[in-house]
């Protein structure tokens, strides 16, 4: 731990998780983000491989101006080096992680719409009020749900046509995260030195299709041609799988989530459910006294048969 220095991380979605620094303080009024120099290049901390580093140095002060300008005197500089051959016998090194990655907190709702309605005709009948669902509908809901795989008067499953879904159980989920890494360190004929690292991370992420794969190496090879004179290289390279992997921002805000449906909405893939038949659910949904707005047809379309167009 180095004093003064605060590490922040933004966000929990794998291979973005938007780490931050500062160093004793905000000193501007830009990025207050602190220069990171890996091995004298700039280079993020994402793309470095814990196990990979010898040494970190943190500079805030008028020594670190005078070095490296404006901008690692105002917001301070972050140097890290990464290991290098050392003199002796050869050194292979294997690190595993098997974690288990669950949500830390998920705020359960009434996902029983039968449930739901009995609760918004109590709420009604508090204030005054009608109860908006009848009671024949609340005992079809009920009946259905004993039932599930049973057909319904529309032609459908019951779990199709009263369905009770808790999206936070379809969304989420518990899965192993898991991190491979193997170095070889080493000096031949105390000239020539050499670090090879390579690294595997994958990590599934908590919702379907959020997560990633990396594969990530870095090669540190140096040889002294005299006393004076030292030549080398220093490689590092990687790929990740999460190019195409689903944005979950709007699941992180709670506005958003207020707006979630309720249960009456069944998962599924909507390739069971022909183009010509969804007026037919749409239309039970709404005869069973469920009022949707064009908006909420608009988006039930695009749950149960995403290829109907809207």
């Amino acid at each position: 731990m180095t004093a003064g220095l605060q590490a922040m991380q933004g966000s929990g979605t794998p291979y973005g998780e938007g780490f931050s620094f500062n160093i004793r303080g905000v000193g501007t009024l830009n990025s207050s983000s602190p220069l990171v120099l890996v091995d004298g290049m700039e280079q993020s901390l994402n793309n470095v491989d814990p196990n990979d580093i010898a040494s970190i140095s943190i500079l805030k002060d008028a020594a670190s101006c005078a070095i490296y300008g404006n901008r690692g005197g105002a917001n301070g500089v972050i140097l890290v080096a990464t290991k290098t051959g050392k003199a002796g016998k050869v050194s292979v090194s294997y690190n595993t992680l098997l974690s288990l990655n669950q949500p830390t907190k998920l705020i359960k709702t009434v996902s029983n719409y039968a449930k739901y309605m009995e609760l918004m005709n109590e709420s009604a009948i508090n204030i005054g009020e009608s109860a908006p669902f009848s009671e024949i509908t609340i005992n079809e809901w009920r009946e259905a749900e004993k039932d599930p795989n049973g057909i319904s008067l529309s032609g459908y499953p019951n779990y199709v046509a009263y369905p009770n879904t808790d999206w936070y159980d379809e969304i989420y989920s518990n899965d192993w995260m898991m991190k491979h890494s193997l170095s070889v360190t080493g000096q031949e004929g105390g000239r020539t030195g050499y670090n090879l690292s390579v690294s595997y991370i994958d990590n599934p992420g908590l919702i379907k299709n959020t997560g990633y794969q990396r594969y990530f190496m870095r090669t540190n090879v140096y040889s002294d041609i005299t006393k004076w004179l030292r030549i080398g290289t220093r490689m590092w390279g990687g790929y990740h799988t999460d190019q195409k992997k689903s944005d979950t921002n709007s699941l992180r805000n709670i506005t958003t989530q207020k707006k979630w449906y309720r249960g009456f909405i069944p998962f599924m893939t909507g390739s069971m459910v022909p183009p010509k038949q969804m007026r037919k659910i749409l239309s039970h949904i709404t005869l069973c006294g469920i009022w949707l707005s064009r908006k909420d047809i608009s988006r039930i379309r695009k749950c149960l048969l995403p290829s109907i167009p809207i």
